[in-house]
């Protein structure tokens, strides 16, 4: 049995696949398998793949029919054989020595959960960390969004999925790992550590066709019904009445910020949220929402943007690393 379980959901990466494969094989850490979950690809990723698990044992991969990301992370958690595991995405990449670093981690503090700085390359390059307080509510701070709700810049013990039922919920395709997130970080009895490392390298230029960039493009009535589905479902892990409307608050206010408000439906459906932003969220953000439902978004997202632009600083957990990010 290995001692790490590298898990990586992989669709149509074959420009970077390769890189990504490399990487893992060049750890310091030599004891860990590396699950490659093929979620049918059409490009010729399959063919990578297999060319390098004839030449090293530790590498499986397992086809299947395309479903989504969940679907392809569940399958390489249901396969793990490893004391721990961790998610890695085939367009991103992780430090030559962070195996090495964070196992060590885990034995010195027998952590249930090992969570660290990455990097993020995008127009700039920041350096993002993690930390957080002994007494911290770790679920709430993965719910507001001040620790990084996704699974990739953390090392779960598999136990961790089998003894608490934490499973990737089929159907959710973005923001998959959020939910997983707040099914283990409820349970305050498992042991929280963080590794103050940049290990992982989050890529957002590599891979421009991804769900998130996507999605971020084009947010429309179709996305606004996928985050309502979605937060009926984080609400099964919500127990405080107040952030589940916090949430909903949020929910509706994305709508303005992805400037989708020109649509005269999503309008008529989110009128009747303007008191729950005034709420949550302030005179200001209820000013530019409410201006925004009533038919003015021509007016009031221009107006928003220049605000941000105006008033906007990096996150206090944020370092900007360089200005200008070359493709690695």
């Amino acid at each position: 049995m290995a001692k790490i379980s590298v898990i990586s959901a992989v669709y149509n990466a074959e420009k970077y696949i390769e890189r990504f494969i490399n990487c893992i094989l060049g750890q310091s850490f030599s004891d860990f398998e590396l699950l490659l979950i093929n979620d049918g690809s059409k490009d010729n990723t399959r063919q990578i793949c297999e060319k390098y698990v004839e030449k090293d044992s530790r590498i499986k991969l397992f086809n299947k029919e395309n479903g989504g990301v969940a679907s392809a992370r569940e399958m390489g958690i249901c396969q793990a054989t490893g004391e721990y595991t961790m998610h890695v995405d085939p367009d991103d990449w992780i430090e030559p020595n962070a195996l090495e670093l964070l196992y060590n981690k885990a034995v010195e503090t027998n952590a249930d959960v090992i969570s660290f700085d990455y990097v993020e390359h995008a127009e700039k390059t920041y350096y993002v960390s993690q930390a957080f307080n002994e007494d911290d509510d770790l679920f709430k701070l993965t719910l507001r969004g001040q620790q990084a709700s996704f699974v990739c810049n953390k090392l779960i013990r598999l136990d961790c999925y089998k003894r608490f039922d934490v499973h990737f919920v089929s159907g959710f395709n973005h923001g998959e790992d959020l939910l997983v997130c707040l099914q283990i970080t409820r349970h305050k009895e498992l042991k929280f550590v963080h590794l103050a490392e940049g290990l992982y390298h989050y890529d957002r230029i590599s891979n421009a066709s991804s769900i998130t960039t996507s999605r971020d493009k084009r947010y429309n009535m179709e996305s606004f019904e996928y985050d309502c589905r979605y937060l009926q479902e984080m609400s099964k892990y919500i127990d405080d009445e107040n952030e589940y409307r916090y949430q909903d608050a949020l929910n509706c206010f994305r709508c303005f910020f992805m400037n989708a408000l020109g649509d005269k439906e999503l309008r008529r459906r989110l009128k009747p949220k303007q008191k729950l932003i005034r709420e949550q969220f302030g005179f200001v953000k209820w000013m530019f929402f409410a201006l925004a439902v009533n038919g003015f978004n021509f007016l009031a997202y221009p107006l928003w943007h220049l605000l941000v632009t105006i008033l906007r600083k990096d996150p206090d957990n944020y370092t900007i690393i360089e200005t200008n990010t070359q493709k690695s």
